[in-house]
């Protein structure tokens, strides 16, 4: 099994991201408000001007959306995820990861 973390910047697209995943019967997902720290320390006017200047000041906070998947079904969240936010690779869209898990209790199994 798959822990995946999606980092989602646009935040504006994660109800129809959410309508997408529920669609499969078997992805269920926790979101949490997230925020970068370049963020955090461009709001604490820890960074110098330059800097500050570059980044979006209207932007809000990030949410994360993380996941226990099955190995095999890792790739397919990924594309209902760039379904929904555009190619990751591109900026201003979101950071997709996963990482090993070793055990689970408590998750009901889905269709």
């Amino acid at each position: 099994m798959e822990l995946l973390f999606f980092v989602m910047n646009q935040i504006d697209k994660l109800d129809q991201l959410l309508k997408d995943l529920s669609n499969e019967k078997k992805f269920s997902a926790t979101i949490i408000d997230s925020a970068g720290m370049a963020r955090l320390l461009a709001d604490h006017d820890y960074l110098f001007g330059s800097l500050r200047a570059l980044l979006n000041n209207s932007q809000v906070n990030s949410k994360t959306i993380f996941m226990v998947l099955e190995h095999e079904d890792v790739e397919h969240a990924v594309q209902i995820i760039e379904k929904n936010v555009g190619d990751l690779d591109k900026p201003n869209t979101g950071v997709v990861f996963t990482v090993p898990v070793s055990y689970v209790k408590g998750i009901v199994k889905k269709g």
